[in-house]
């Protein structure tokens, strides 16, 4: 992996956490990100250019083609957050460079088949986005988002993961929910408190299942629960990757180190009572629980085994244990209502979910919690079918070819894919939720196009011929 890459690939998930844990968009931090994200881009033009050889006439058009591309789309980006917004013209070259984009990384034809369903996911859905763009103020927020996240999209599903190794991401995420863990942890021994103008604080005590008593439930630095929740579920879920990676496959001591962490963030993600990351995470660690025990063969039985158990969890929620679901069941009915109501193949545009769904609600106030009903309601039937192609298409594809997907991507996107039923931020976005489930999918995306002879996650994305 090249090191620049690498430094502004961590750069890039500390933004997006700085963000998340409560610094305002007007502070600039959100137009940092944006940069950020051109800085990316140009990394990846760099190491193009390291590795291609003056000789290899096919190799230099190839990377001629995707410098082009980079610079095209990430000028774009400047000009959009900098100057002034974009019109049709300016949209349309963003959307076509990261499309092209994609496809000169996608590397040799079995790799460029391999991602063809999940590049016509992101070409509906980016698509129906930017043409909402036009029904909005040019200068306004709205205007911006979809914009940013395209481009934001883009990277984390086509390019990102085949520079940076996979283990290096299942660390950072292992590394990112150990600091909140802890932090969350400290409240519930040593009370509130504030460190660095952040506010550490608790979210009262609550009965938790196996619990007889009223015990704390944690948030760490974030505005509630189920954002730690978010935070730590991948974590929990990367590290027994990394555990079994390292201590079993690799039959190295170092192996132990992940031991503890999980524990940890187990413990940690319990006191959240964050029951949809709760499940995700339980989902994921079926999926790869099962291959652990089980090898390859059985990766298709994982994944039945954590979605069906998904689903069975719900099921005992919303028919066993009505009112035990924390009014997720009424908000996903009025989202569906909402839709219903007035179908329509792109959606209602940049609105809140919040708002379409008031009318259908006894007590209004709340978005729809939900983000494949949020992506539904916003673009329609063709943002969801993109959507759809996006998230869940890979893990079942995945299952399917057991031979060369890696069974930790696997694993964390297929819990990612269980706990957006539970919040609506989508990875059609630039937060923290939205960022790493969009590189979940992109990593497992990768190990779909790679090579039968290269199943290894720690040479992934480690070369620039992995990406040509």
């Amino acid at each position: 992996m090249d090191r620049s890459i690498g430094g502004l690939f961590v750069v890039f998930l500390l933004v997006v956490v700085l963000r998340e844990v409560g610094v305002g968009v007007d502070s600039g931090l959100l137009v940092a990100l944006h940069l950020v994200s051109f800085g990316l881009l140009i990394a990846v033009v760099a190491s193009i250019t390291n590795g291609v050889r003056a000789d290899d006439r096919r190799a230099v058009a190839v990377a001629g083609l995707q410098i082009a591309l980079a610079v095209l789309a990430g000028a774009a980006v400047v000009w959009h957050a900098r100057v002034e917004g974009l019109g049709f013209e300016g949209l349309a070259v963003v959307y076509l460079a990261m499309i092209g984009l994609a496809l000169a990384h996608a590397g040799e034809r079995g790799a460029l088949r391999s991602i063809v369903p999940y590049l016509l996911g992101y070409v509906l859905l980016a698509g129906v986005f930017l043409q909402h763009v036009l029904d909005v103020a040019p200068t306004s927020g709205l205007a911006l988002f979809p914009v940013f996240a395209a481009v934001t999209l883009g990277l984390c599903l086509f390019v990102i993961p085949r520079y940076a190794a996979e283990p290096v991401f299942h660390r950072s995420l292992v590394a990112i929910a150990t600091v909140f863990a802890v932090v969350g942890l400290s409240a519930a021994f040593l009370g509130e408190y504030t460190v660095g103008g952040f506010e550490v604080a608790l979210w009262g005590e609550r009965s938790l299942p196996f619990v007889d008593r009223e015990v704390p439930i944690i948030q760490s630095v974030f505005g509630n629960p189920n954002t730690l929740g978010l935070a730590v579920f991948p974590g929990l879920v990367a590290a027994v990757v990394e555990f079994h990676r390292v201590a079993v496959e690799r039959r190295s001591d170092w192996g132990v180190v992940f031991v503890p962490l999980v524990v940890l963030l187990g413990v940690a993600l319990y006191l959240t009572n964050s029951r949809g990351s709760m499940l995700a995470a339980a989902t994921g660690i079926a999926i790869y629980g099962v291959y652990a025990l089980a090898g390859r063969r059985a990766v298709p039985a994982g994944v039945a085994l954590g979605y069906g158990g998904a689903l069975a969890a719900l099921t005992a929620v919303f028919v066993l244990l009505p009112g035990t679901d924390g009014q997720r069941g009424a908000l996903w009915s009025a989202g569906l209502e909402a839709y219903l109501a007035s179908p329509t193949a792109l959606g209602e545009g940049l609105v809140g979910t919040g708002d379409l769904i008031a009318p259908y609600l006894e007590n209004p106030g709340s978005t729809v919690h939900n983000s494949y009903l949020s992506v539904l309601l916003r673009t329609g039937l063709v943002g969801i079918v993109g959507y759809l192609l996006v998230v869940v298409a890979p893990t079942i594809h995945g299952a399917i070819r057991r031979r060369t997907v890696s069974p930790g991507a696997l694993a964390l996107a297929g819990a990612f894919v269980i706990h957006q039923f539970f919040e609506g931020y989508t990875i059609y976005q630039y937060d923290f939720g939205a960022v790493l489930g969009a590189l979940a999918a992109g990593y497992l995306i990768v190990s779909l196009g790679r090579d039968t002879g290269n199943t290894d996650p720690d040479r992934a994305g480690s070369t620039t011929s992995d990406a040509r």
